[in-house]
Protein backbone atom coordinates (compact mmCIF):
# COMPACT_ATOMS: atom_id res chain seq x y z
CA UNK A 1 0.00 0.00 0.00
CA UNK A 2 0.98 3.61 -0.04
CA UNK A 3 3.47 4.12 2.79
CA UNK A 4 1.25 6.43 4.86
CA UNK A 5 -0.84 6.20 7.97
CA UNK A 6 -4.60 6.27 7.67
CA UNK A 7 -4.74 9.86 8.85
CA UNK A 8 -2.55 10.94 5.91
CA UNK A 9 -4.68 9.17 3.30
CA UNK A 10 -8.15 9.97 1.99
CA UNK A 11 -10.65 8.65 4.50
CA UNK A 12 -12.79 5.92 2.95
CA UNK A 13 -15.79 6.90 5.08
CA UNK A 14 -16.87 9.47 7.67
CA UNK A 15 -15.51 8.86 11.20
CA UNK A 16 -18.98 7.79 12.37
CA UNK A 17 -21.13 5.47 10.31
CA UNK A 18 -24.35 7.02 11.56
CA UNK A 19 -25.34 10.43 12.90
CA UNK A 20 -25.46 10.81 16.64
CA UNK A 21 -28.81 10.01 18.27
CA UNK A 22 -30.80 12.73 19.99
CA UNK A 23 -29.47 13.53 23.48
CA UNK A 24 -31.24 11.78 26.30
CA UNK A 25 -31.49 12.38 30.01
CA UNK A 26 -28.38 11.42 31.97
CA UNK A 27 -30.37 10.44 35.05
CA UNK A 28 -29.98 6.76 35.98
CA UNK A 29 -32.94 4.64 34.81
CA UNK A 30 -35.20 3.08 37.43
CA UNK A 31 -35.03 -0.65 38.12
CA UNK A 32 -37.69 -2.80 36.42
CA UNK A 33 -40.96 -3.19 38.25
CA UNK A 34 -40.90 -6.12 40.65
CA UNK A 35 -37.13 -6.03 41.32
CA UNK A 36 -35.90 -6.00 44.90
CA UNK A 37 -32.53 -6.14 46.57
CA UNK A 38 -33.08 -9.80 47.38
CA UNK A 39 -33.77 -10.90 43.82
CA UNK A 40 -31.15 -12.33 41.47
CA UNK A 41 -29.64 -9.59 39.35
CA UNK A 42 -31.03 -6.75 41.44
CA UNK A 43 -29.83 -3.40 40.26
CA UNK A 44 -29.97 -4.29 36.56
CA UNK A 45 -30.99 -1.11 34.70
CA UNK A 46 -34.54 -1.01 33.33
CA UNK A 47 -35.88 1.05 30.45
CA UNK A 48 -35.02 4.77 30.71
CA UNK A 49 -37.93 7.13 31.36
CA UNK A 50 -39.04 9.07 28.29
CA UNK A 51 -38.16 12.73 27.97
CA UNK A 52 -40.89 15.35 27.80
CA UNK A 53 -42.96 14.87 24.68
CA UNK A 54 -41.27 11.57 23.80
CA UNK A 55 -43.23 8.32 23.69
CA UNK A 56 -41.65 5.44 25.58
CA UNK A 57 -40.45 2.70 23.21
CA UNK A 58 -40.88 0.05 25.94
CA UNK A 59 -43.62 0.51 28.57
CA UNK A 60 -42.54 0.32 32.18
CA UNK A 61 -43.38 -2.79 34.12
CA UNK A 62 -42.25 -5.30 31.47
CA UNK A 63 -40.12 -8.29 32.40
CA UNK A 64 -36.44 -7.84 33.15
CA UNK A 65 -35.45 -9.86 30.07
CA UNK A 66 -37.26 -7.30 27.90
CA UNK A 67 -35.51 -4.52 29.80
CA UNK A 68 -32.23 -6.21 28.92
CA UNK A 69 -33.21 -6.35 25.25
CA UNK A 70 -34.14 -2.68 25.30
CA UNK A 71 -30.82 -1.83 26.93
CA UNK A 72 -29.11 -3.75 24.15
CA UNK A 73 -30.94 -1.77 21.48
CA UNK A 74 -29.77 1.41 23.23
CA UNK A 75 -26.19 0.24 23.00
CA UNK A 76 -25.69 -0.21 26.77
CA UNK A 77 -25.09 -3.94 27.03
CA UNK A 78 -21.96 -5.95 26.36
CA UNK A 79 -23.63 -8.44 24.04
CA UNK A 80 -26.55 -8.96 21.70
CA UNK A 81 -28.04 -12.41 21.11
CA UNK A 82 -30.06 -13.77 18.22
CA UNK A 83 -32.96 -14.44 20.58
CA UNK A 84 -33.25 -10.71 21.37
CA UNK A 85 -33.62 -9.64 17.74
CA UNK A 86 -37.39 -10.28 17.59
CA UNK A 87 -38.02 -7.20 19.75
CA UNK A 88 -38.90 -4.08 17.69
CA UNK A 89 -36.03 -1.62 17.65
CA UNK A 90 -33.33 -4.16 18.52
CA UNK A 91 -30.24 -4.06 16.31
CA UNK A 92 -27.32 -6.46 16.07
CA UNK A 93 -24.85 -3.58 16.50
CA UNK A 94 -26.90 -1.66 19.07
CA UNK A 95 -27.68 1.14 16.60
CA UNK A 96 -30.65 3.18 17.97
CA UNK A 97 -32.54 3.69 14.70
CA UNK A 98 -35.52 5.16 16.55
CA UNK A 99 -33.42 8.04 17.90
CA UNK A 100 -31.66 8.60 14.59
CA UNK A 101 -34.95 9.03 12.77
CA UNK A 102 -34.32 6.42 10.06
CA UNK A 103 -34.51 2.70 9.64
CA UNK A 104 -31.84 0.26 8.56
CA UNK A 105 -33.13 -0.13 4.99
CA UNK A 106 -33.39 3.62 4.40
CA UNK A 107 -29.92 4.26 5.72
CA UNK A 108 -28.48 1.40 3.69
CA UNK A 109 -29.62 3.06 0.47
CA UNK A 110 -28.14 6.38 1.61
CA UNK A 111 -24.90 4.71 2.66
CA UNK A 112 -24.35 3.05 -0.72
CA UNK A 113 -24.98 6.34 -2.53
CA UNK A 114 -22.78 8.49 -0.28
CA UNK A 115 -19.88 6.15 0.61
CA UNK A 116 -16.54 7.66 -0.41
CA UNK A 117 -14.50 4.78 -1.76
CA UNK A 118 -10.74 5.00 -2.25
CA UNK A 119 -9.53 4.75 -4.92
CA UNK A 120 -12.30 5.60 -7.33
CA UNK A 121 -13.30 2.88 -9.77
CA UNK A 122 -11.96 3.15 -13.29
CA UNK A 123 -14.31 3.09 -16.26
CA UNK A 124 -13.10 -0.43 -17.08
CA UNK A 125 -13.83 -1.64 -13.54
CA UNK A 126 -17.34 -0.16 -13.64
CA UNK A 127 -18.01 -1.88 -16.94
CA UNK A 128 -16.89 -5.25 -15.53
CA UNK A 129 -19.02 -4.83 -12.40
CA UNK A 130 -22.05 -3.91 -14.49
CA UNK A 131 -21.64 -7.12 -16.47
CA UNK A 132 -21.60 -9.41 -13.40
CA UNK A 133 -24.05 -7.65 -11.09
CA UNK A 134 -26.41 -8.55 -9.58
CA UNK A 135 -25.83 -12.27 -9.02
CA UNK A 136 -28.82 -14.59 -9.49
CA UNK A 137 -29.27 -15.04 -5.75
CA UNK A 138 -27.96 -13.02 -2.78
CA UNK A 139 -30.47 -14.19 -0.20
CA UNK A 140 -29.13 -17.62 0.74
CA UNK A 141 -29.08 -18.46 4.46
CA UNK A 142 -25.75 -20.24 4.80
CA UNK A 143 -25.15 -18.42 8.11
CA UNK A 144 -27.48 -16.53 10.45
CA UNK A 145 -26.79 -13.89 13.08
CA UNK A 146 -25.96 -15.42 16.46
CA UNK A 147 -24.37 -12.84 18.76
CA UNK A 148 -22.46 -9.58 19.04
CA UNK A 149 -19.74 -8.56 21.49
CA UNK A 150 -19.84 -4.80 21.90
CA UNK A 151 -17.91 -3.25 24.78
CA UNK A 152 -15.04 -0.85 25.10
CA UNK A 153 -12.66 -3.82 25.03
CA UNK A 154 -14.12 -5.49 21.93
CA UNK A 155 -13.76 -2.74 19.33
CA UNK A 156 -11.32 -3.72 16.57
CA UNK A 157 -8.86 -1.17 15.23
CA UNK A 158 -7.48 -0.43 11.75
CA UNK A 159 -3.95 0.97 11.51
CA UNK A 160 -3.78 1.37 7.73
CA UNK A 161 -6.90 1.92 5.64
CA UNK A 162 -5.83 -0.70 3.07
CA UNK A 163 -4.70 -3.51 5.41
CA UNK A 164 -7.63 -5.49 6.87
CA UNK A 165 -6.37 -8.90 8.02
CA UNK A 166 -6.66 -7.98 11.69
CA UNK A 167 -8.94 -10.68 13.09
CA UNK A 168 -8.09 -14.37 13.62
CA UNK A 169 -10.45 -17.14 14.73
CA UNK A 170 -8.97 -19.35 17.44
CA UNK A 171 -8.66 -23.11 17.63
CA UNK A 172 -11.77 -23.08 19.82
CA UNK A 173 -14.90 -21.76 18.07
CA UNK A 174 -15.66 -19.48 20.99
CA UNK A 175 -12.44 -17.45 20.73
CA UNK A 176 -11.31 -14.63 18.47
CA UNK A 177 -8.01 -12.74 18.41
CA UNK A 178 -8.10 -9.16 17.14
CA UNK A 179 -6.19 -5.88 17.07
CA UNK A 180 -7.58 -3.09 19.23
CA UNK A 181 -6.32 0.37 20.11
CA UNK A 182 -4.91 -1.02 23.37
CA UNK A 183 -3.13 -4.01 21.87
CA UNK A 184 -3.86 -7.52 20.67
CA UNK A 185 -6.73 -9.12 22.59
CA UNK A 186 -8.43 -12.49 22.72
CA UNK A 187 -12.21 -12.49 23.04
CA UNK A 188 -14.27 -15.27 24.60
CA UNK A 189 -17.62 -14.88 22.80
CA UNK A 190 -19.91 -16.71 25.30
CA UNK A 191 -18.87 -14.52 28.23
CA UNK A 192 -17.94 -11.39 26.21
CA UNK A 193 -14.70 -11.27 28.21
CA UNK A 194 -11.31 -10.33 26.81
CA UNK A 195 -7.73 -10.87 27.85
CA UNK A 196 -4.74 -8.90 26.62
CA UNK A 197 -2.17 -10.88 24.68
CA UNK A 198 0.05 -7.98 23.61
CA UNK A 199 -0.29 -4.52 25.17
CA UNK A 200 0.84 -1.31 23.53
CA UNK A 201 1.21 0.58 26.81
CA UNK A 202 3.04 -2.34 28.44
CA UNK A 203 4.90 -4.54 25.97
CA UNK A 204 5.73 -1.71 23.59
CA UNK A 205 6.82 0.57 26.41
CA UNK A 206 9.26 -2.15 27.46
CA UNK A 207 10.62 -2.05 23.90
CA UNK A 208 10.95 1.70 23.74
CA UNK A 209 7.46 2.36 22.38
CA UNK A 210 8.64 2.78 18.80
CA UNK A 211 6.41 0.26 17.02
CA UNK A 212 3.12 0.70 15.17
CA UNK A 213 1.27 -2.50 14.29
CA UNK A 214 -0.35 -2.94 10.86
CA UNK A 215 -0.60 -6.75 10.47
CA UNK A 216 -1.04 -9.71 12.78
CA UNK A 217 -1.12 -13.49 12.92
CA UNK A 218 -1.99 -16.09 15.57
CA UNK A 219 -0.36 -19.51 15.24
CA UNK A 220 -1.11 -21.87 18.14
CA UNK A 221 0.44 -20.19 21.21
CA UNK A 222 2.37 -17.57 19.21
CA UNK A 223 1.15 -14.04 18.54
CA UNK A 224 3.02 -12.36 15.68
CA UNK A 225 2.78 -8.68 14.78
CA UNK A 226 4.08 -6.84 11.72
CA UNK A 227 4.91 -3.16 12.12
CA UNK A 228 5.21 -0.03 10.04
CA UNK A 229 8.90 -0.05 10.90
CA UNK A 230 9.56 -3.37 9.14
CA UNK A 231 9.84 -5.51 12.27
CA UNK A 232 8.25 -8.81 13.23
CA UNK A 233 7.36 -9.18 16.92
CA UNK A 234 6.68 -12.66 18.31
CA UNK A 235 5.30 -13.43 21.75
CA UNK A 236 4.30 -16.75 23.30
CA UNK A 237 1.02 -16.70 25.22
CA UNK A 238 -0.57 -19.30 27.48
CA UNK A 239 -3.78 -21.14 26.69
CA UNK A 240 -7.00 -20.50 28.58
CA UNK A 241 -9.65 -23.02 29.68
CA UNK A 242 -12.79 -23.36 27.57
CA UNK A 243 -14.87 -21.51 30.20
CA UNK A 244 -13.48 -18.13 31.21
CA UNK A 245 -14.01 -16.54 34.61
CA UNK A 246 -12.90 -13.18 35.92
CA UNK A 247 -10.34 -14.98 38.06
CA UNK A 248 -8.90 -16.74 34.98
CA UNK A 249 -8.41 -13.39 33.27
CA UNK A 250 -6.95 -11.78 36.40
CA UNK A 251 -4.45 -14.62 36.70
CA UNK A 252 -3.50 -14.20 33.04
CA UNK A 253 -3.04 -10.45 33.49
CA UNK A 254 -0.50 -11.20 36.20
CA UNK A 255 1.35 -13.56 33.85
CA UNK A 256 1.42 -11.02 31.03
CA UNK A 257 3.16 -8.27 32.96
CA UNK A 258 5.36 -6.48 30.40
CA UNK A 259 8.64 -8.30 30.09
CA UNK A 260 11.05 -7.46 27.29
CA UNK A 261 12.67 -10.90 27.47
CA UNK A 262 9.37 -12.61 26.51
CA UNK A 263 9.21 -10.84 23.12
CA UNK A 264 11.28 -11.86 20.12
CA UNK A 265 11.98 -9.01 17.72
CA UNK A 266 13.04 -9.81 14.15
CA UNK A 267 14.05 -7.10 11.69
CA UNK A 268 12.59 -7.92 8.28
CA UNK A 269 14.02 -4.87 6.57
CA UNK A 270 15.58 -1.54 7.45
CA UNK A 271 14.30 0.21 4.31
CA UNK A 272 12.35 3.42 4.81
CA UNK A 273 9.13 1.97 3.39
CA UNK A 274 9.48 -1.48 4.93
CA UNK A 275 5.90 -1.90 6.16
CA UNK A 276 4.99 -5.50 7.00
CA UNK A 277 1.77 -5.54 5.00
CA UNK A 278 0.67 -9.09 5.81
CA UNK A 279 1.63 -12.19 7.80
CA UNK A 280 0.41 -15.65 6.78
CA UNK A 281 1.25 -19.20 7.76
CA UNK A 282 2.95 -21.72 5.50
CA UNK A 283 5.69 -24.31 5.43
CA UNK A 284 9.28 -24.32 4.34
CA UNK A 285 10.30 -26.51 1.36
CA UNK A 286 11.34 -29.05 4.01
CA UNK A 287 7.89 -29.06 5.63
CA UNK A 288 8.64 -27.04 8.79
CA UNK A 289 6.08 -24.44 9.94
CA UNK A 290 6.84 -20.96 8.68
CA UNK A 291 5.48 -17.43 8.57
CA UNK A 292 5.38 -15.67 5.20
CA UNK A 293 5.98 -11.92 5.41
CA UNK A 294 4.67 -9.63 2.66
CA UNK A 295 6.66 -6.43 2.76
CA UNK A 296 6.17 -2.99 1.30
CA UNK A 297 9.81 -2.78 0.20
CA UNK A 298 9.07 -5.22 -2.68
CA UNK A 299 10.13 -8.34 -0.82
CA UNK A 300 8.67 -11.66 0.34
CA UNK A 301 10.37 -13.48 3.22
CA UNK A 302 9.71 -17.02 4.46
CA UNK A 303 10.78 -17.39 8.10
CA UNK A 304 11.21 -20.77 9.80
CA UNK A 305 9.26 -20.57 13.07
CA UNK A 306 11.52 -23.08 14.83
CA UNK A 307 14.86 -21.45 14.09
CA UNK A 308 13.57 -17.93 13.32
CA UNK A 309 15.87 -17.93 10.31
CA UNK A 310 14.81 -16.88 6.79
CA UNK A 311 14.74 -19.88 4.44
CA UNK A 312 13.64 -18.00 1.32
CA UNK A 313 13.66 -14.40 0.17
CA UNK A 314 11.95 -13.28 -3.03
CA UNK A 315 12.47 -9.86 -4.60
CA UNK A 316 9.66 -8.36 -6.69
CA UNK A 317 9.16 -5.18 -8.72
CA UNK A 318 6.27 -3.87 -6.61
CA UNK A 319 5.17 -3.50 -3.02
CA UNK A 320 3.85 -6.88 -1.84
CA UNK A 321 0.48 -6.53 -0.13
CA UNK A 322 -0.40 -10.17 0.55
CA UNK A 323 1.01 -13.66 0.06
CA UNK A 324 -0.39 -17.10 0.81
CA UNK A 325 0.97 -20.62 0.54
CA UNK A 326 -0.84 -23.46 -1.19
CA UNK A 327 -2.09 -26.09 1.28
CA UNK A 328 -0.51 -29.55 1.32
CA UNK A 329 -3.93 -31.03 0.50
CA UNK A 330 -4.26 -28.96 -2.65
CA UNK A 331 -2.65 -31.65 -4.84
CA UNK A 332 0.75 -32.22 -6.40
CA UNK A 333 0.24 -29.27 -8.78
CA UNK A 334 0.34 -26.83 -5.87
CA UNK A 335 3.27 -28.22 -3.87
CA UNK A 336 5.60 -25.44 -2.62
CA UNK A 337 3.63 -22.74 -4.45
CA UNK A 338 2.82 -19.31 -3.07
CA UNK A 339 0.61 -16.62 -4.58
CA UNK A 340 1.63 -12.98 -4.22
CA UNK A 341 -0.25 -9.77 -5.02
CA UNK A 342 0.58 -6.13 -4.51
CA UNK A 343 0.75 -2.68 -6.05
CA UNK A 344 0.27 -4.05 -9.56
CA UNK A 345 -2.69 -5.32 -11.53
CA UNK A 346 -1.11 -8.77 -11.98
CA UNK A 347 -0.48 -11.43 -9.36
CA UNK A 348 2.32 -13.97 -9.48
CA UNK A 349 2.76 -17.62 -8.51
CA UNK A 350 6.21 -18.51 -7.12
CA UNK A 351 7.95 -21.82 -6.56
CA UNK A 352 9.51 -21.70 -3.08
CA UNK A 353 12.20 -24.20 -4.04
CA UNK A 354 13.61 -21.92 -6.74
CA UNK A 355 12.13 -18.55 -5.59
CA UNK A 356 11.23 -17.94 -9.24
CA UNK A 357 7.85 -16.90 -10.70
CA UNK A 358 6.15 -19.64 -12.69
CA UNK A 359 2.82 -18.06 -13.70
CA UNK A 360 0.96 -14.75 -13.85
CA UNK A 361 -2.59 -13.95 -12.75
CA UNK A 362 -3.81 -11.30 -15.21
CA UNK A 363 -7.24 -9.69 -15.24
CA UNK A 364 -7.63 -7.25 -12.36
CA UNK A 365 -7.69 -3.53 -13.12
CA UNK A 366 -6.27 -2.23 -9.83
CA UNK A 367 -4.07 -3.31 -6.89
CA UNK A 368 -4.83 -6.47 -4.91
CA UNK A 369 -4.71 -6.90 -1.12
CA UNK A 370 -5.70 -10.47 -0.38
CA UNK A 371 -5.19 -14.04 -1.59
CA UNK A 372 -6.61 -17.41 -0.49
CA UNK A 373 -6.15 -21.00 -1.67
CA UNK A 374 -8.88 -23.59 -1.86
CA UNK A 375 -8.03 -26.26 0.77
CA UNK A 376 -8.50 -29.22 -1.59
CA UNK A 377 -8.50 -27.89 -5.18
CA UNK A 378 -5.83 -26.09 -7.24
CA UNK A 379 -7.77 -22.82 -7.03
CA UNK A 380 -6.58 -19.42 -5.86
CA UNK A 381 -8.78 -16.40 -5.08
CA UNK A 382 -7.68 -12.75 -5.10
CA UNK A 383 -9.35 -9.62 -3.69
CA UNK A 384 -8.80 -6.30 -5.44
CA UNK A 385 -9.52 -2.59 -5.25
CA UNK A 386 -11.48 -2.94 -8.50
CA UNK A 387 -14.29 -4.26 -6.24
CA UNK A 388 -14.01 -7.85 -7.44
CA UNK A 389 -12.87 -11.19 -6.10
CA UNK A 390 -11.51 -13.44 -8.85
CA UNK A 391 -10.98 -17.18 -8.74
CA UNK A 392 -8.22 -18.83 -10.76
CA UNK A 393 -7.61 -22.46 -11.67
CA UNK A 394 -3.83 -22.88 -11.84
CA UNK A 395 -4.25 -25.64 -14.43
CA UNK A 396 -5.52 -23.00 -16.88
CA UNK A 397 -4.43 -19.45 -16.16
CA UNK A 398 -5.20 -17.79 -19.49
CA UNK A 399 -8.29 -16.31 -17.85
CA UNK A 400 -9.87 -16.28 -14.41
CA UNK A 401 -12.35 -19.06 -13.74
CA UNK A 402 -14.90 -16.72 -12.11
CA UNK A 403 -15.45 -13.08 -11.15
CA UNK A 404 -17.46 -12.18 -8.03
CA UNK A 405 -18.48 -8.56 -7.55
CA UNK A 406 -18.91 -6.44 -4.42
CA UNK A 407 -21.60 -3.88 -3.64
CA UNK A 408 -19.90 -0.72 -2.47
CA UNK A 409 -16.15 -0.76 -1.78
CA UNK A 410 -12.78 -2.38 -2.47
CA UNK A 411 -12.38 -6.07 -1.66
CA UNK A 412 -9.87 -6.17 1.20
CA UNK A 413 -10.00 -9.77 2.52
CA UNK A 414 -10.71 -13.18 0.96
CA UNK A 415 -10.98 -16.61 2.60
CA UNK A 416 -12.13 -20.14 1.85
CA UNK A 417 -13.85 -22.19 4.52
CA UNK A 418 -11.69 -25.03 5.85
CA UNK A 419 -13.89 -27.66 4.20
CA UNK A 420 -13.84 -25.79 0.89
CA UNK A 421 -17.62 -25.50 0.65
CA UNK A 422 -17.66 -21.69 0.81
CA UNK A 423 -15.63 -18.73 -0.34
CA UNK A 424 -16.14 -15.39 1.38
CA UNK A 425 -14.78 -11.93 0.77
CA UNK A 426 -15.09 -8.70 2.73
CA UNK A 427 -15.33 -5.22 1.31
CA UNK A 428 -13.63 -2.31 3.03
CA UNK A 429 -16.92 -1.51 4.74
CA UNK A 430 -20.36 -2.93 5.46
CA UNK A 431 -20.49 -6.11 3.35
CA UNK A 432 -19.21 -9.68 3.64
CA UNK A 433 -20.22 -11.96 0.76
CA UNK A 434 -20.40 -15.74 1.14
CA UNK A 435 -20.64 -17.91 -2.00
CA UNK A 436 -21.12 -21.64 -2.34
CA UNK A 437 -18.13 -23.12 -4.17
CA UNK A 438 -20.41 -25.78 -5.67
CA UNK A 439 -22.55 -23.10 -7.30
CA UNK A 440 -21.04 -19.62 -7.20
CA UNK A 441 -24.33 -18.04 -8.25
CA UNK A 442 -25.73 -18.91 -4.81
CA UNK A 443 -24.54 -16.34 -2.28
CA UNK A 444 -25.35 -14.66 1.00
CA UNK A 445 -24.74 -10.99 1.68
CA UNK A 446 -23.98 -10.22 5.33
CA UNK A 447 -24.94 -6.60 5.88
CA UNK A 448 -23.44 -4.52 8.74
CA UNK A 449 -22.44 -0.87 9.18
CA UNK A 450 -18.82 0.20 9.60
CA UNK A 451 -15.30 -0.23 8.30
CA UNK A 452 -14.31 -3.91 8.45
CA UNK A 453 -11.08 -4.83 10.25
CA UNK A 454 -11.28 -8.41 9.02
CA UNK A 455 -13.29 -11.61 9.10
CA UNK A 456 -12.57 -15.33 9.36
CA UNK A 457 -14.27 -18.71 9.44
CA UNK A 458 -14.03 -20.67 12.68
CA UNK A 459 -11.85 -23.76 12.60
CA UNK A 460 -14.91 -26.03 12.27
CA UNK A 461 -16.58 -23.69 9.71
CA UNK A 462 -19.66 -23.48 11.92
CA UNK A 463 -19.26 -19.72 12.39
CA UNK A 464 -17.99 -16.55 10.74
CA UNK A 465 -16.54 -13.76 12.89
CA UNK A 466 -16.58 -10.19 11.57
CA UNK A 467 -14.67 -7.29 13.13
CA UNK A 468 -16.28 -3.84 12.76
CA UNK A 469 -13.92 -0.95 13.48
CA UNK A 470 -16.27 1.95 14.12
CA UNK A 471 -15.64 4.40 16.95
CA UNK A 472 -19.30 4.38 17.99
CA UNK A 473 -20.75 1.04 16.87
CA UNK A 474 -17.60 -1.07 16.64
CA UNK A 475 -17.97 -4.69 17.71
CA UNK A 476 -17.31 -8.32 16.81
CA UNK A 477 -20.26 -10.12 15.25
CA UNK A 478 -20.69 -13.89 15.13
CA UNK A 479 -22.79 -15.57 12.42
CA UNK A 480 -23.38 -19.31 12.69
CA UNK A 481 -24.87 -22.06 10.58
CA UNK A 482 -28.63 -22.16 11.28
CA UNK A 483 -28.67 -25.68 12.69
CA UNK A 484 -26.64 -24.58 15.73
CA UNK A 485 -28.58 -23.62 18.88
CA UNK A 486 -28.53 -19.86 19.42
CA UNK A 487 -27.06 -18.51 22.61
CA UNK A 488 -28.97 -16.18 24.92
CA UNK A 489 -26.86 -13.84 27.02
CA UNK A 490 -27.43 -14.09 30.77
CA UNK A 491 -28.85 -11.05 32.53
CA UNK A 492 -25.75 -10.57 34.65
CA UNK A 493 -23.76 -9.62 31.54
CA UNK A 494 -25.55 -6.29 31.22
CA UNK A 495 -23.12 -3.48 32.00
Amino acid sequence: PVATMEADAPSPSPPHVLPRPRPRSTAPPPPPTGSSSGEKGAGTPGPPRPESGERSAVPHGRSRSLAYVYAVSRGRAGAVSQASMHVPGADMQGIPWRDIGADRIQYREHRIRSYRRHPELSAESKEILASIRPPPSRDQKFYSFNSTARTGNTTPNISHFQLRHLLVAGESRSRVTFLSKRGVCELHMPSVRTRKLFTFDGDFSAMGGRHQVCSMLRHQDLVMLGTFQGHLLIKSVSKMPDTWTKKDIADEDQKTVPNRSRITEFSVSEAKDSICNALTTGTTPGGAPAVIISNNDKMIMVLDLHSLQPVATIATNWAVNHTSAAPASGGTNTKDLIAAVGDTTDGLLYDLRTCKPIATLSGHTDFSFSTAWHPHMPHIATGNQDQTCRIWDIRSLKKEAAILGGRMASVRAVSYSHDGNFIAFAEAADFVHVHSTRNLSLSQEIDVFGELAGFQFSQDDEAIFIGIADSRYGCIVEWTKPRLPNRVCPDDEVD
